[in-house]
């Protein structure tokens, strides 16, 4: 079978990956025979009038690597990429079948004799007996509607040709799809299909630009009157934040982040989710983390102990008797004076208790890091920045400790939005006006956003959470086109429509999960925020297990590395995965660092054989759907009633 995407600048993972590549000429010589026709001495490679699962007959006149030349009956020569055709001969008849063409490039597959003939009968009687002429377009359509398991009926016919002319510029592949599953076929389902494969027109653009024109509608509020703006810009910054008011937070202060109600032996607690997320260095050492008598016997212990008390100031160790101490910076110093993990002490009963606060410590902060990033607003706001928002917030009567935490910058965007609006009815309006016209204050609302609409690495592992993710995303939005139609009466139409295509193209994704697993994750790495699609290949109703075997797709677009896709099959704890990218400096960077990954991997139990390849073609949403359908080594047999 032909491999759409490989091209002769494969890298296999086994070799390394600065390796010269192997002269395929030289190796096939020994093989198969010199070609005996120049291609020179032919017309030049012309694809034009070919099509997608067009049947071609011709005699082979070369052979090198993975392509052949075949020379039609019209004297035509067409090179074309094709795998498994070892057993070729030159000067041999073969018939094969256009798998992909384009100006540039063929892909072509064998096809045997006797399938070659049944097909082609099946697709003319099919076209004959319901009264429809025989030319390549209508061949086209019978040919999909077979490799999609469809009827050949008259009817479903003359539904594709119809749609066929309305829809012209629309693959036949895509308009069968759509039929196939229910899908209706209009021009806004079409684009929203389109949309699942180009990456000009994924989620994250959308959010891209919500998140961009949100926080411009503070300008406009900053023109309205005194009572409108804190109605309105309360009302905003409730649909932004959405869940724990700041009372809830002002009552956890001294908690913070998460409330560690039982911890279990390990030391990992259970996260109360109601509470808003703060800055880690907002979380302290107190009765939460550890019981008074375990905080001063650890004082104790870090005040005698040589590898800690170099380490740990008096202020800190006071800190960490009466509950002031900072959760963070213990931990770190903790982990730079025990790095094994463990320590002397003659005195085994107070080793073990000393040992097991130390360890309830760290596995406690660990559980805070593993939780999703606080998005401290140091992270996109400069000094000059946060000075200009500390002038603008100088009407707002902030605590000292909050204002001490905006200059440097280590407070999270959420809690400084909370205590912004918690002091909005209480500010002069010349503040406020100040505040909304100004670039800091709708930084802080992009960011809230595109913190509150993408996702991380870490927040995938939890249960549920792709579910929770369009849960939540599709109620904001819907929140947003009220308040902009309650509140701009017309004036914020284009808004309104942009939130609006995100929604269509939300629920018809989750039109096409109803038949298969296929979603877009915006995913917010560390320093970018990165376009994702997954798509398993299995129908829902097939659900498959690792045991059984399964295959995924996962698609990203990288800043650096460009659009990559990676092809995944586990079989058991077997990991076989292919890297389809745009060029060998990316191959290179991959192929070097892949040892990581097969390091983690294999830390968890998994095998990993991987290989990089070049890519030779985008991403069809639309033909990995119908792969799963298609079984081209079989033609199903059809009674057709001429007279019908």
């Amino acid at each position: 079978m032909i491999n759409n995407n490989v091209s002769q600048s494969n890298i296999n993972m086994g070799k390394a990956a600065d390796s010269q590549p192997i002269n395929s000429q030289s190796k096939l010589s020994s093989s198969v025979p010199p070609s005996p026709v120049s291609k020179s001495s032919y017309p030049l490679n012309n694809t034009i009038g070919l099509e997608k699962g067009q049947i071609i007959q011709g005699e082979v006149v070369d052979l090198r690597s993975n392509e052949v030349s075949v020379k039609l009956e019209d004297g035509r020569i067409l090179t074309g990429k094709l795998e498994d055709g070892n057993h070729l001969a030159i000067g041999e008849n073969v018939t094969f079948q256009v798998e992909e063409v384009s100006l540039k490039s063929l892909s072509l597959k064998i096809l045997s004799e006797s399938q070659a003939v049944l097909k082609d009968t099946t697709i003319d009687k099919a076209l004959e007996a319901a009264g429809f002429s025989k030319n390549n377009k209508n061949r086209g359509i019978v040919k999909s509607l077979l490799n999609q398991q469809m009827p050949i009926d008259k009817n479903t016919i003359g539904l594709l040709i119809k749609q066929s002319i309305a829809f012209k510029d629309t693959p036949i592949d895509t308009l069968v799809f759509m039929n196939k599953y229910h899908i209706p076929v209009t021009k806004e389902n079409i684009d929203s299909l389109k949309s699942l494969s180009n990456s000009e027109q994924n989620i994250l653009n959308h959010i891209a630009e919500l998140t961009n024109e949100i926080p411009n509608l503070l300008e406009e509020l900053s023109n309205r009157s005194y009572g409108e703006i804190i109605t309105k810009g309360n009302e905003l910054l409730n649909i932004i934040l959405q869940n724990s008011s700041l009372n809830d937070f002002m009552e956890n202060k001294e908690i913070t982040l998460t409330s560690f109600d039982t911890f279990s032996a390990s030391g990992v607690s259970s996260v109360n989710r109601d509470l808003p997320p703060l800055s880690l260095d907002s979380v302290y050492l107190n009765n939460t983390i550890l019981s008074s008598n375990e905080r001063l016997e650890l004082t104790r212990f870090l005040e005698a102990d040589p590898s800690a008390k170099s380490l740990f100031s008096e202020k800190l160790l006071e800190g960490i008797i009466d509950g002031t101490a900072n959760m963070k910076e213990v931990a770190e110093l903790l982990k730079e004076a025990f790095p094994s993990g463990s320590f002397q002490d003659n005195n085994n009963l107070m080793r073990d208790k000393i040992q097991s606060s130390i360890q309830h410590v760290l596995s406690a902060f660990e559980a805070l890091q593993n939780n999703d990033p606080v998005n401290l607003i140091n992270e996109y706001l400069t000094d000059a920045d946060r000075i200009h928002l500390l002038q603008n917030l100088d009407g707002f009567s902030l605590p000292e400790e909050v204002n001490d935490q905006i200059q440097s910058g280590n407070i999270s965007t959420n809690e400084l939005l909370k205590w912004i609006q918690n002091k909005l009815s209480t500010t002069p309006e010349s503040s406020i006006r100040r505040l909304f016209s100004s670039k800091e204050y709708k930084t802080l609302m992009k960011e809230e956003l595109i913190s509150k609409w993408t996702l991380t690495p870490n927040s995938l592992t939890k249960e549920g959470i792709v579910d929770d993710y369009y849960e939540n995303l599709a109620k904001q939005l819907t929140d947003i086109k009220g308040f902009i139609s309650s509140s701009f009466q017309g004036s914020q139409e284009n808004l309104q429509g942009q939130a609006g295509h995100l929604q269509d193209n939300i629920s018809f994704m989750n039109q096409i999960n109803e038949f298969f697993t296929y979603f877009q994750l915006p995913i917010k790495l560390k320093e970018q925020v990165a376009n994702s699609k997954l798509f398993v290949y299995t129908r829902k109703k097939e659900r498959r297990t690792a045991e059984e075997g399964i295959s995924v797709l996962l698609h990203l677009d990288m800043e650096h590395l460009g659009p990559l896709d990676i092809h995944v099959d586990l079989h058991n704890k077997n990991l076989v995965s292919r890297f389809y990218i745009n060029d060998n400096d990316t191959s290179n960077l991959i192929s070097s660092n892949m040892p990581l990954l097969e390091a983690a991997l294999e830390r968890k139990g998994y095998s990993l054989n991987a290989e990089v390849l070049i890519r030779e073609k985008d991403m069809n949403i639309v033909e990995e759907f119908t792969k799963q359908e298609e079984n081209t080594s079989f033609v199903p047999r059809y009674n057709f009633d001429i007279r019908a």
